[in-house]
This record gives structure tokens, C-alpha cells and sequence, in this order.
């Protein structure tokens, strides 16, 4: 016996015999035991269960939600992680499984974040398996990193007004921003060991309110390397802003302004490739007016460094202030 998409029976064989429609009370049924956080119980019926069943088996029972058995789950402050994996073990395509958007194009990260941000072993459970999604935007045009966001600043609010409540819960949030950030710099699902703050940097479209909190937080890795041995002040450098109208010149220079005000002698520092943060700049595609200009500033020496075009240097001594050009003609005293 198989089933067409409206539900009735298509005998292929002389049997008499007829089949209830697959779903309907499996459905109804997880979805009860979902709902009443009865966890023992639901990973009990999963085994018995097929993977389209367990992976549908809200869309038929809750109707116009359109919810997932993970969105079920999720919005649940009690689930414990065991749930989720067993849930995720029991289909056949996990990755289509956290890919899965309800009505209102919020994949199951969207729901965590939304529900439960504080609990980072859940969230990376599901980053691990599929770490596109943490790109994904709902129907308000929002990341998971972007609801997120929003639970810090209020969580920062609380604790600035009510007598530091909060503090550990802030705590658990920035640690959820740090799996986000460093899965969204992740190949295939492979963590790469960096600190949070390089993370945050790394990624041009992260919020800058969360860029902006990340370095507050984390101002002390400003002097701490990764393991290719850039200082936040690479990370930034490496980064070519994204060309819009033509117009690229000035973007996230504020930022990296900051960076180097709090931390100038960054600008003097190579990576494991014996790169300064000028070298990254000016290779990665920035322009003069987009950092390159700012970075020699702060450390004209970086200029042997750079291995330009001998018949640049007119061009480049001509636009440098004084202070610079001094700095640039000790390091090369032969230009």
C-alpha cells in the first residue's frame, strides 16, 4: 500500500485490507508529548516511528503553525540536550531536518535563540550539524545572531538597573554569541579554536552593536593571537568592505580606528605569515581611504613590509602628512 498526496489508498495488491493515513495520530501524539515536556516517553515512541513522521509530525498536528517536531521541542526552557540528539539521530537527513522553517521562516536556531539563548550546548548542537543556518533571516529579515543580539542588550539593561541581576545569564548569552561566531567562520561543521573576539570580527555583516559589546568584553584579546597568529586588528584588515553603489571608501573605518586606538602597537605586529596589519589591508583589497591610509599612519615602518611597485611610491609620499612621510623615509631611507 502507498499513499498519494491526498491521502487515499492506492491498492497494489487484490487485499481488501485498509490503512488508516500514516501520521495522523503519531502526529498528535508527539506533538502532545512535546507539548507536556514528556521526554522519556517521546524518545520512547522514536524507534517505532518513521524518520518522515518524526521529522512532519507537527506540521499535520498543529495545524497553521507549520512547526517542526525540533520547533516544538525548542520552545521548551526544560528540554534537555539528549532530546535533541535523539530527535536529530532519528532521521534520515539531520542537516534538512535544522533546515526546516515554520510559518514564519524561523528555522529551529530561531526558535532556541528565541526561547532558550542561555543553553550553548543546544545551540551548537544544532550549528554543528548544519551551520548555514545561522545566516538564515525570518520573515522580520532576522538571524538567529540578530534575536540574539537583542537578548543581550536587554540582559545588559537588567543588570545595569537591578543590582547586577542578570550577570550570569549574560554570561551564558555571550557564550551562545561565541559559538555562533565561531561555526559561522567554521568549515563543514569544524570548529576552529579562535578567540571570541576574532570571531565576531571576522564576520563582516555581524551586527556592529555586537562587534561594539564583543570589544568591550573582550579587550583583552586585542593582544591575543589565533592560530595563524593575527591580532584582531588582521581580522579587521583582512576584511574587504562590500562594494555598493560603487562606493567603498570609509567602510567600517570606525571601527578599526577603535581597534587601534585601544591597541596601537598592533599596527607594528606580524602574523604567522610575517604580515603586518597594513600588508593584509592593502592584499585583501582595501583602499586608501578604507583603512590603508590609518594604518600606515600608525606604523610607518609596516611600509618594507608592503613590497609595492617602486613607481607607486611618488604617489604615496605625495599624500602623506608629515609625521608619516618622516616615519616612511627612517624605514626606507633609500626611497
Amino acid at each position: 500500500v502507498r499513499w498519494n498526496e491526498e491521502d487515499t489508498v492506492i491498492n497494489n495488491d487484490t487485499s481488501t485490507e485498509v490503512v488508516q493515513a500514516p501520521q495522523s495520530a503519531e502526529a498528535r501524539n508527539l506533538f502532545l508529548l512535546a507539548k507536556m515536556n514528556a521526554w522519556d516517553e517521546l524518545i520512547g515512541c522514536l524507534p517505532s516511528y518513521s524518520a518522515d513522521t518524526i521529522r512532519y509530525a507537527c506540521d499535520e498536528a498543529a495545524g497553521d503553525e507549520k512547526a517542526s517536531l525540533l520547533h516544538v521541542v525548542l520552545s521548551s526552557d526544560e528540554v534537555p540536550l539528549h532530546v535533541i540528539e535523539a530527535i536529530l539521530d532519528s532521521t534520515r537527513n539531520p542537516t534538512s531536518m535544522v533546515r526546516d522553517t515554520n510559518a514564519l521562516k524561523q528555522t529551529p536556531l530561531h526558535t532556541a535563540v528565541h526561547f532558550i539563548p542561555e543553553r550553548a550546548e543546544i545551540i551548537e548542537c544544532l550549528v554543528r550539524v548544519a551551520p548555514a543556518i545561522i545566516g538564515y533571516r525570518d520573515h522580520l529579515n532576522l538571524r538567529p545572531i540578530d534575536i540574539l543580539l537583542q537578548k543581550i542588550i536587554m540582559t545588559e539593561e537588567v543588570v545595569k538597573y537591578v543590582n547586577n541581576t542578570g550577570i550570569a545569564l549574560l554570561d551564558e548569552l555571550w557564550e551562545t554569541a561565541s559559538i555562533l561566531a565561531r561555526y559561522a567562520n567554521s568549515r563543514k561543521g569544524q570548529l576552529e579554536l579562535q578567540p571570541t573576539l576574532h570571531s565576531c570580527l571576522r564576520i563582516f555583516d555581524f551586527p556592529f552593536a555586537l562587534k561594539e559589546r564583543a570589544l568591550k568584553r573582550y579587550r583583552q584579546q586585542l593582544t591575543e593571537r589565533d592560530a595563524a597568529g593575527d591580532l584582531p586588528l588582521h581580522v579587521i584588515a583582512r576584511q574587504t568592505p562590500p562594494v555598493e553603489g560603487g562606493v567603498d571608501e570609509d567602510c567600517d573605518l570606525d571601527f578599526l580606528n577603535r581597534v587601534l586606538t585601544l591597541c596601537p602597537a598592533a599596527a607594528a605586529q606580524w602574523n604567522n605569515e610575517h604580515h603586518t596589519p597594513l600588508y593584509v589591508a592593502i592584499h585583501s583589497g582595501r583602499k586608501w581611504n578604507s583603512g590603508v591610509r590609518r594604518l600606515l599612519e600608525a606604523n610607518p615602518a609596516a611600509i618594507g613590509n608592503v613590497q609595492l611597485p617602486r613607481s607607486l611610491f611618488p604617489y604615496l609620499l605625495a599624500r602623506l602628512k608629515p609625521s608619516t612621510l618622516y616615519g616612511v623615509i627612517l624605514a626606507q631611507p633609500e626611497l
